[in-house]
């Protein structure tokens, strides 16, 4: 596993994910913006809408008074409500025909006052005060006489006020915070991608044990660590069996190379037609036995690269397959004498490539066939077992030593007991290819006496 990587800031600020996390708090905090300026307006709204209540209120309730008591009663209402109220949160003023003031902590009649139905703000000085600014009307009564009145607005400005401070704070806050868990979350992230890239260019500059860390992790970013690091095991375990491959190819073609090479040393030195004649099918011989090696390579490794890939499979009845393979060899077993049975209840479907898997089972039938005793017999059985095919062959020859059998798929590599059999170990391994191809475990056991070759394979939609 690869150390974490550390992130650059300015690799941080290039990013798609900090692009993306800082428009993600930009669009918040306009949302926010929005919805703060709403709830102001509301709150401005819902002050003034009372204060002009207030003051209609107070308008009409002395107007009456006034047409109901007439002068006196007016003036000594005014006076009453004033002495009630000493903080100036209200002005009046009650005046006569030639605006002298009969009532109210007002000396002037204010300037700007609006009259009759509509009500606005005006400036004011109450009782020789600094001026404030009010919400009210002006009206004329009945007889001549005019009467202003006015509610103060300092209170609900600095309440307004401090409402747009608060929003204004909130809004800034959540930006704030917006930027700063966006950025740490693009860190996150930056971190992780970065972890994967720097794997793939340590993959590419060579170094193919590198891993990326964090595949435990129950998340996506986990998910790829995990999908990463098995195609690297894969592509791994491929080239050091194409390195194994190249090596052996290179130990275990010498011989044969070299044979060939003395084959066409006697063609040029043969002293008759004869001898020249026998030296060229010696030669044509181990040509063609080193291209049958050549080839069986080259399927191994097609078939290794397709390990995985669903694409090309197709249902198959592996019972079919097995009765294929028990004809193609019966007659081989009867001329050594060796008695094949076929123990296979059909159908049993599975996905696979009908051709690699005749060919799987006639590589393991062939050396049961070929390293039977005379007179033994050799078993194919076919089973299903919950979900899986079992598919298996039984023989009754010397069998593999425990010891042998971790090794008996690897490439050129043959038993002790087998130098005399014609060969060159690489047919096991085709079988391995092919199993792994379909997504089948192998098992290798002692039938005492003899072995027995188990594929497990899952079942797939019947044709």
């Amino acid at each position: 596993m690869t150390a974490p990587a550390a992130v650059r800031p300015t690799a941080l600020i290039r990013s798609a994910t900090f692009r993306l996390a800082l428009g993600i708090a930009l669009a918040i905090a306009v949302a926010n913006g929005v919805i703060f300026a709403g709830v102001y307006w509301f709150a401005a709204r819902e002050v003034a809408a009372r204060t002009e209540a207030l003051v209609r209120a107070d308008l009409t309730g002395l107007a009456d008074l006034y047409a109901q008591r007439r002068l006196i009663a007016l003036r000594e209402a005014i006076e009453t409500r004033l002495e009630r109220d000493p903080t100036v949160a209200a002005v009046y003023l009650l005046t006569d025909k030639r605006d002298g003031r009969l009532a109210g902590n007002l000396a002037r009649w204010p300037d700007g006052v609006p009259t009759g139905e509509r009500l606005g703000r005006f400036t004011a000085s109450a009782d020789g005060r600094p001026p404030g600014d009010y919400w009210g009307a002006g009206t004329t009564l009945p007889g001549g006489f005019r009467l202003v009145i006015g509610h103060a607005l300092a209170e609900d400005d600095t309440h307004l006020a401090r409402l747009a401070l608060i929003l204004i704070g909130a809004s800034a806050a959540t930006l704030a915070l917006g930027i700063g868990g966006g950025v740490l979350a693009s860190r996150r992230l930056f971190a992780r991608i970065l972890a994967v890239n720097e794997v793939a260019a340590a993959v590419e500059a060579g170094t193919m044990a590198a891993r990326v860390a964090g595949a435990d992790r129950p998340d996506e970013f986990g998910d790829l660590a995990r999908h990463v690091n098995a195609m690297l095991e894969r592509t791994e375990r491929l080239i050091g069996g194409l390195r194994e491959v190249s090596d052996r190819i290179a130990h275990e073609l010498r011989t044969p190379l070299n044979r060939i090479r003395g084959r066409i040393d006697l063609i040029a030195d043969a002293g008759s037609e004869t001898e020249r004649a026998a030296a060229a099918e010696a030669a044509r011989t181990e040509v063609a036995d080193t291209v049958r090696v050549f080839e069986a390579l080259l399927d191994i490794a097609t078939t290794e690269a397709e390990a995985g890939n669903r694409a090309g499979l197709a249902p198959v009845d592996l019972a079919a397959v097995v009765a294929d393979v028990a004809d193609l060899y019966e007659a081989v077993a009867e001329d050594r004498g060796i008695v094949l049975t076929v123990a296979a209840a059909g159908p049993v479907p599975v996905l696979g490539d009908r051709m690699l898997l005749a060919r799987m089972l006639a590589n393991v039938v062939d050396n049961a066939v070929k390293f039977s005793p005379p007179e033994a017999g050799v078993t194919i059985a076919l089973t299903v077992a919950e979900d899986l095919a079992v598919l298996s062959v039984t023989d009754r020859g010397p069998g593999l030593d425990p010891a042998f059998r971790k090794r008996a798929f690897d490439r050129f590599t043959r038993g002790a007991d087998t130098a005399e059999v014609p060969g060159h170990g690489l047919g096991l391994s085709l079988v391995r290819a092919i199993a792994i191809r379909h997504g089948a475990r192998i098992e290798l056991t002692d039938a005492e006496p003899g072995l027995t070759v188990t594929f497990r394979l899952p079942l797939g939609s019947a044709t």
